[in-house]
C-alpha cells in the first residue's frame, strides 16, 4: 500500500492521487505546482522559490493557459495572481476549484497587510526575502520548516487550510506516517515563538478535526 494512503482517503499511481467513487478527495499531482501570473520576473522568482520542494513547476502567463494547465497537469500547488489581464484571478480561481483540491495561494486581494516583500500581521512582521520574522520588532528565531509552515499560515491569513493542504505545501512530495500529528508538533513549536499564551493562541488559530487558520487582526481577540 502507497505511504500516500496513510492519510489520504485516495489511490495513487504514478505521483498523482486518484480517488475511488465516493472519494471526498479531488485528484492532484503531489509533485507539480502551477504559477499564474502575467510577470515574467515574479514567476521567476516563485519558480525558484518551489523548485527544491517541487519535482516540476510549470508556468501560465494568461488565466486561459491557467487553466488548461491546471485540468491537465493536476498540480497539488497553484500560486494565482488576481490581477491577469485576460480573466479574474477570482474566477479563475473558482472555475479551477470546481475540479482541483490543489492548495492556492493568491498573490493579490488576501486578508493580510503586504507591502513590497513584508507581511504584516499584528505584531508580527514576516520579510519574505531575508526569510526573517520579528516580534514587537525584535527578531524570531524559526527552523526552516517552521519559516516555511508560518509563511504558509501568514500569506493565507483568514482562510482555514486544511491539514493536508497544509503537510502538500510545506512537504512536498514527502510521507509520513501521520501527517496531522506532524503537523501539530510543528504548530506547537511555532506557538511557543510567536504567541503571548500559547494555551490560548491568538494568531493560529485551531478548526478541530480539519486544519488550521491564522487569523486576520480583525478576527484577533485583544
Amino acid at each position: 500500500m502507497p505511504p500516500v494512503q496513510r492519510f489520504h482517503k485516495c489511490q495513487r499511481n504514478g505521483g498523482v492521487v486518484r480517488g475511488p467513487p465516493g472519494c471526498d478527495h479531488k485528484r492532484v499531482s503531489i509533485d507539480t505546482a502551477l504559477i499564474i501570473d502575467d510577470e515574467p520576473r515574479i514567476r521567476g522568482v516563485v519558480s525558484n522559490a518551489l523548485a527544491d520542494d517541487f519535482a516540476r513547476v510549470i508556468e501560465a502567463g494568461t488565466g486561459s493557459e491557467g487553466l488548461r494547465l491546471a485540468a491537465s497537469e493536476h498540480p497539488s500547488l497553484i500560486v494565482l495572481d488576481l490581477g491577469l489581464p485576460d480573466a479574474s484571478g477570482v474566477a479563475v480561481c473558482e472555475e479551477i476549484r470546481k475540479s482541483s483540491d490543489a492548495l492556492i495561494l493568491r498573490r493579490a486581494n488576501v486578508p493580510r497587510a503586504v507591502v513590497g516583500k513584508t507581511i504584516t500581521n499584528g505584531d508580527l512582521k514576516m520579510d519574505l526575502e531575508s526569510r526573517t520574522l520579528f516580534r514587537n520588532g525584535a527578531p524570531v528565531h524559526l527552523t526552516p520548516t517552521e519559516w516555511d509552515l508560518l509563511r504558509v499560515l501568514m500569506s493565507n491569513a483568514g482562510k482555514t487550510l486544511t491539514h493536508r493542504q497544509l503537510f502538500s505545501a510545506v512537504w512536498a512530495g514527502r510521507q509520513f506516517g501521520d501527517a496531522q500529528q506532524y503537523l501539530r508538533v510543528h504548530i506547537a513549536n511555532v506557538r511557543r515563538k510567536i504567541e503571548t499564551n500559547p494555551l490560548d493562541p491568538k494568531y493560529i488559530i485551531t478548526e478541530p478535526g480539519v486544519g488550521y487558520r491564522f487569523a486576520t487582526p480583525a478576527q484577533q481577540r485583544p
